[in-house]
């Protein structure tokens, strides 16, 4: 779905409420034309003066753009702050979420992303591609440090620090988002890809658009060119008015009705679609799984660390999704031919819809991902105090398991707390610090006040080293880690 779309979806879900207040001004102005009169009064654009109510495109749209407000406003993140990044946001759309050339900041870093995505072919949804370019704040590696003299160590800690350059610590990554139909299944949550199914149902659902004082309007514009075809609703209001009164306030009579007809139009849309629950397909699609590719290489000064390159491919389901629609409905999405709790007979998308409400809510979440890293070997000499500082070249297997859900969740569907769980397995050959191991990690998420967010996470690792730092100790392999940040 292209961003042009996302600028239509507004005229149905945002622009209702002010097109009321508008059609309730007085008529038109002597200083607009008809047309502006129009464009005035009525909730869209109206160069053609047409009703766009029926036009699935703007509604397709309108519902990418919900879910996208929806994640946004959550107010605990899809995964908790010390959770896996491999669910972070659970792979929003790559391409459609970042503009050409969009720089982000962090603390220590900034990233520099391309959208390199094709655009997309009618139905069909290319991969989505994206290059991130990341610059670190490079510091002196701990371990060269620490193997320094420690007579020596603070002065050439120093000298070293200040011999680094601004890009001696560079990684890009290019991350491809595999989308498309594979057998039965379908991967990818870009919409075009479900353009048939969200079709079917507006269609469906949809209310029929009164076009009766649409069709006034433009027979009174037909009459005003028949009878000088230099005379259109492109001229102004007071041009008609001094010209033939009679014939004014008829056509400001239709172009009020008209404009009102057309906000009855779009709030009668706006509520059937949402009363029918059209706009939780956005949900149903931003649960479809999708497999995720990245690759990577860093570039670092032999003082801040080992260059290396790798590969990781990442496979996330969500629960309760497009996939499972069509098992459940096949093409009959919308045949009265389910019957739901109070014995009314529904379409099978509502009958779904229904008896899916939970696993929707809870966004349950998991994500598997296996990656191999690849490290040249490093070499760092001080001559003049006899110092060499070697490290070998290696490589990593890391595979990791994460599922999470959120616990409590109102009808607007925005959650207030969230557990998380994760377990990283990772092989380290040619190092025998670091070896195999295992750590696993639940976090649980609580929105507090003001958008303060508080994370509880309790860690065990296979052997103590690997705990790493925590706040409460339990034992040498397991503690507990507890901070509050502020919602970005």
């Amino acid at each position: 779905m292209q961003r042009a779309g996302a600028c239509v979806a507004a005229l149905i879900l945002l622009s209702v409420p002010a097109a009321v207040a508008r059609a309730a001004e007085p008529g038109c102005l002597d200083t607009e034309t008809w047309r502006q009169c129009y464009e005035r009064l009525a909730p869209q654009d109206s160069s053609e003066l047409e009703a766009r109510t029926t036009d699935h495109q703007a509604a397709m749209a309108a519902s990418e753009k919900m879910t996208e407000k929806k994640v946004d406003a959550k107010t605990t993140p899809e995964v908790s702050p010390d959770s896996a990044s491999s669910l972070a946001n659970f792979l929003p759309r790559v391409a459609t979420s970042l503009g050409f050339g969009d720089l982000s900041e962090e603390e220590g870093s900034q990233t520099l992303s391309f959208n390199l995505s094709p655009s997309p072919q009618g139905d069909s949804a290319p991969p989505q591609v994206k290059l991130d370019v990341v610059r670190r704040d490079a510091e002196p590696l701990e371990a060269l440090v620490m193997a320094l003299p420690e007579a020596i160590r603070s002065a050439r800690k120093t000298t070293i620090g200040e011999e680094i350059g601004d890009f001696d610590d560079v990684e890009g990554k290019l991350s491809i988002a595999l989308e498309g139909q594979w057998g039965h299944w379908t991967f990818g949550r870009s919409f075009g890809l479900y353009a048939g199914v969200s079709e079917a149902i507006f269609n469906d659902v949809a209310p029929v658009p009164d076009m009766g004082s649409q069709q006034e309007l433009l027979a009174l514009n037909n009459r005003l060119r028949q009878a000088d075809p230099t005379r259109s609703i492109d001229d102004h209001v007071s041009v008609l008015r001094q010209a033939d009164r009679a014939l004014a306030d008829e056509l400001e009579a239709a172009v009020v009705k008209a404009a009102n007809a057309q906000t009855e139009n779009l709030t009668a849309l706006q509520s059937t679609l949402r009363d029918e629950g059209y706009f939780r397909l956005a949900d149903l699609v931003n649960n479809q799984p999708q497999f995720h590719l990245q690759g990577h290489y860093r570039e670092r000064d032999e003082r801040v660390g080992q260059s290396e390159w790798g590969v990781k491919l990442t496979y996330e389901h969500g629960f309760g999704n497009v996939n499972g629609l069509r098992d459940e409905c096949g093409n009959d999405l919308t045949a009265m031919n389910r019957v739901d709790k109070m014995g009314k007979q529904v379409t099978c998308y509502r009958y779904f819809l229904n008896t899916r409400q939970g696993k929707m809510k809870s966004a349950n979440r998991a994500s598997f991902s296996a990656e191999y890293v690849d490290m040249d070997d490093l070499r760092f000499e001080l001559p003049d105090d006899d110092f060499v500082f070697a490290l070998d070249a290696g490589s990593k297997w890391i595979v990791s398991a994460a599922y999470g859900r959120s616990l409590i969740v109102d009808d607007e569907g925005n959650d207030s707390s969230r557990l998380d769980v994760e377990a990283n397995y990772e092989d380290v050959t040619g190092d025998p610090m670091r070896q195999s191991r295992l750590v696993a990690t639940a976090t649980y998420t609580q929105n507090l006040f003001d958008g303060n967010v508080l994370s509880l996470s309790v860690v065990w690792a296979e052997k103590p080293e690997y705990r790493g730092e925590v706040d409460e100790e339990f034992s040498a392999r397991a503690g507990l880690k507890f901070k509050i940040d502020k919602k970005k």
